[in-house]
């Protein structure tokens, strides 16, 4: 190799090495396999979980007199 491309190559490997931390960081964060694996995490915890309607409040969707007789009751919504 001649000498120019010997120190273009050595140039180039040391702003590589010599790249802040917090970049190598925020990249390693942000790669789009571990984005996608986050996403399906979150989506597969959302889809253990009912959403149960909020005790007092008689426009949430789902209740019903019987969860609203329950809730006034035991002060807490049945599921």
């Amino acid at each position: 190799m001649s000498d120019d491309l010997v120190a273009f190559l050595r140039a180039r490997l040391d702003e590589e090495a010599e790249l802040h931390p917090a970049i190598a960081r925020h990249v390693a964060f942000h790669d789009p396999a571990r984005v996608l694996r986050v996403i399906e995490a979150k989506r597969r915890i959302l889809a253990r979980h009912r959403l149960s309607p909020a005790g007092g409040d008689p426009s949430c969707p789902g209740r019903t007199a019987t969860t609203a007789s329950s809730t006034a009751r035991t002060g807490r919504a049945t599921t």
